[in-house]
């Protein structure tokens, strides 16, 4: 990732490109200049601009959705 990119997004083209179909991030570490954060019950993020440490990262990422 470059400086400016977005980390979401990064993340999302990475799985894309590799035709991941169903992985999981183990660790990360980095830094942000603007995190966006949901709320459990808010129906809008709160967007955070200041300089970030990641001291970890974890989820899963997908290129399917399933639905029921």
């Amino acid at each position: 990732m470059k400086p400016d990119d977005d980390l979401k997004q990064s993340l999302k083209n990475f799985v894309k490109q590799e035709e991941i179909k169903a992985g999981f991030i183990l660790s990360a570490i980095g830094s942000l200049e603007k995190a966006k954060i949901s709320f459990a019950n808010q129906v809008i993020s709160t967007v955070l601009i200041k300089k970030f440490e990641i001291i970890t990262l974890n989820g899963t990422t997908a290129t399917t959705v399933n639905t029921v």
